[in-house]
């Protein structure tokens, strides 16, 4: 039964990107779809991290946020699942958002359209993927694209 709850709520999550988002947005989002007691969210001044309950099949979402408080956005963001079926659930559905156009850039690293700025790099090996918001211009970004 928690193998299905994880597994909706990890389809759940991987329907939105927490990069750009401010704190209360990301906690918000961070713990849409999981009900209360299944999950625990840890702060400090630069991060918000949710950890599920489930120890056969953890999912942590780790923000790293730009700003210290209230203000910051979160720059970046890594989700960790210990369920290789779920990482590959998880990162294919990140793939799969075609309104970011991911194009493959090297090994296991993607950029997403200009208007977003977004690096996704997937680490399948430690079941791991992050999405980086860059902070270039979109003259930079194009030639990060071209590369």
């Amino acid at each position: 039964m928690i193998f299905i709850f994880l597994g909706l709520a990890t389809i759940g999550f991987a329907q939105t990107v927490l990069a750009g988002r401010n704190r209360e947005s990301t906690k918000i989002w961070i713990t849409n779809g999981f009900k209360r007691g299944h999950y625990y969210l840890t702060e400090t001044d630069s991060t918000v991290t949710l950890t599920t309950n489930d120890n056969r099949r953890r999912l942590v979402v780790h923000c790293s946020f730009d700003k210290p408080g209230r203000k910051g956005i979160c720059q970046s963001e890594k989700v960790s699942l210990d369920c290789d079926s779920c990482y590959q659930i998880a990162f294919k559905m990140f793939l799969a958002k075609k309104r970011f156009h991911w194009k493959l850039i090297g090994t296991d690293r993607y950029f997403s359209k200009i208007s977003r700025k977004l690096l996704l790099v997937d680490n399948t090996d430690q079941h791991y993927f992050t999405l980086t918001e860059l902070a270039v211009s979109d003259d930079e970004y194009k030639k990060l694209l071209a590369q």
